[in-house]
């Protein structure tokens, strides 16, 4: 009976390796992305008649209440400097196009540990949701205060996804971390990795139908209440420098390489990994 339990084992093992490989590869059709937003591409406020909006407002009005102190009127400005990042993104492959589809939009960063609290009088109950929302101390963190670094919250939210909605075509919009200012973004790397692994495997495995992955973002770009203090960027922004230098991070390149090979690999099993350690 042991000997044929170590045979099994034996067996199986090769065969979820085999498996999981065959997981992590990027089907025929399937997008990858960058994204950015309005807010970074339309110009400040006093740029082709656009007039002030609310954030305008706030920004200069409240400028106290944000970070930094900063504010959008030039942001990364892609609004002048469009022809340099579309030429950016397809050097590294991450130009995805936009038409109009019907589709499940999908915003994630990371995700919350909940627990029901008790209504008190007079309170408000946790913004009437009925339970307290904590990160658990043991998942890791980021430049970012707010953001815990949780993959297996994506794919969580794609099966529920799956299961509430008739398996709709998912587009993930927006799913990135900040990194520290400058080129190694290791971390970003390794969030993305994982991401995208839970992603996959969501996919591939459990049959949920998305069709898009998109990195936020494309840019450093002016972060709402952060202003220019946090740096979501696969690119670089030099925002002391009045032409908004761009440098394309670490990141591009290895989301170069798993885009060409169509299969997601961890940065030590990377061709460029290999390249940066005879460096």
């Amino acid at each position: 009976m042991i000997l044929w339990i170590l045979v099994q084992f034996l067996w199986i093992l090769p065969g979820f390796l085999a498996n999981d490989d065959f997981h992590l590869k990027f089907p025929p059709g399937f997008t990858i992305g960058a994204s950015s937003s309005a807010y970074q591409i339309e110009g400040g406020w006093n740029a082709s008649d656009k007039g002030v909006s609310v954030w305008d407002w706030f920004a200069h009005e409240k400028n106290f209440l944000i970070e930094d102190g900063s504010n959008g009127d030039i942001a990364c400005d892609s609004y002048h400097k469009y022809k340099e990042d579309i030429e950016i993104m397809e050097k590294y492959s991450t130009f995805c196009s936009r038409g109009s589809y019907d589709y499940f939009g999908l915003n994630h960063y990371t995700s919350k540990m909940v627990e029901p609290v008790p209504k008190m009088k007079g309170d408000l109950w946790h913004l009437d949701s009925g339970v307290r929302s904590f990160a658990n101390a043991s998942w890791p963190g980021c430049p970012t205060d707010w953001l815990s670094v949780v993959p297996e919250g994506l794919g969580g939210v794609l099966r529920d996804i799956k299961e509430a909605y008739n398996n709709p075509p998912v587009y993930i919009l927006e799913n990135g971390v900040s990194s520290n200012p400058g080129f190694a973004d290791y971390n970003r790397i390794e969030f993305l990795y994982g991401y995208m692994k839970e992603m996959l495997l969501a996919r591939n495995r459990d049959g949920c139908d998305v069709k898009v992955y998109t990195v936020w973002s494309l840019l450093d770009n002016f972060e709402w209440d952060r202003g220019y203090s946090e740096r979501f960027g696969l690119i670089e922004v030099d925002f002391n420098n009045l032409n908004r230098t761009r440098t394309p991070r670490l990141s591009t390149r290895w989301l170069r390489e798993i885009i060409t090979r169509g299969k997601l690999m961890k940065l030590e099993d990377s061709e460029l990994f290999r390249q940066l350690s005879q460096n």
